[in-house]
């Protein structure tokens, strides 16, 4: 009987080293999770302008695709993330932290961009000039919108459309690309919603649409807050016009 309640006692012990230790690893996991979820919110590099600063600092290859920066955009983002960084650094402390305000509030922050409500917040198009292809009857036009903050560009859209022409005008679509073209705010994502390019009355029309959200970095998910447009024409001579809207 003695051997019994021995052989019990043992095995009860057993049972409660067990379950404490799995109790334990539990924990240690489940905090390590977290920790890793806190790294991984972007919300966390907008917190200070140190943390902002070391964002720019180690913005890489892998920052700028998570952005959907196309690749053969990636090493010029990478670098002009160093000019930010410059930009960022020139503004005073306080006005460091207004712009990381901006940044931390992209519904806002767009909307007042588009409406013109704050001087602090603008954007503008710039033109770009013409590329004529290797082959005499193509070309390609592109337009770029930019966001800005604080005199800071955080943000570039760019579509590129080539089409065929002779001397009346436009005659065929070739290729239409929207992209995002630069990104330096970790709070929010852009992901095209669409893309289109035709000719018509000897004019090429290219357009591309983004959906804004507040998201996860890298990922489709997200609230989304507003829709980015920006479009390019062109003829005989190039480029005619572009525009860059929130609709």
């Amino acid at each position: 009987m003695a051997l019994r309640k021995n052989g019990s006692k043992s095995l009860l012990l057993i049972a409660v080293l067990f379950l404490t230790f799995f109790f334990v690893f539990s924990l240690k996991t489940s905090a390590e999770t977290t920790q890793e979820t806190n790294t991984e919110n972007p919300f966390v590099y907008l917190e200070t302008p140190e943390n902002y600063i070391n964002y720019l600092k180690n913005y890489d290859k892998e920052d700028a695709a998570s952005f959907q920066i196309p690749e053969q955009e990636i090493n010029a983002t990478v670098n002009d993330a160093k000019k930010t960084l410059e930009d960022f650094l020139e503004l005073s402390y306080d006005d460091q932290v207004k712009f990381l305000d901006y940044m931390r509030n992209p519904q806002k922050l767009l909307t007042e961009t588009f409406e013109g409500n704050d001087p602090n917040l603008t954007y503008e198009m710039i033109e770009s000039t013409p590329s004529i292809s290797i082959f005499a009857n193509s070309r390609t036009v592109s337009h770029k919108g930019v966001l800005t903050a604080m005199g800071i560009n955080w943000t570039e859209y760019k579509i590129d459309g080539t089409y065929e022409y002779n001397s009346s005008g436009a005659t065929k679509h070739l290729s239409t690309n929207a992209y995002v073209n630069r990104h330096f705010n970790p709070a929010v994502t852009t992901t095209k919603e669409g893309q289109s390019g035709y000719v018509s009355g000897g004019k090429y029309y290219g357009s591309g649409t983004f959906n804004y959200k507040i998201g996860i970095i890298g990922t489709d998910w997200g609230i989304q807050i507003g829709t980015i447009i920006i479009k390019v024409e062109g003829g005989a001579k190039g480029k005619s016009s572009g525009s860059f809207y929130r609709q």
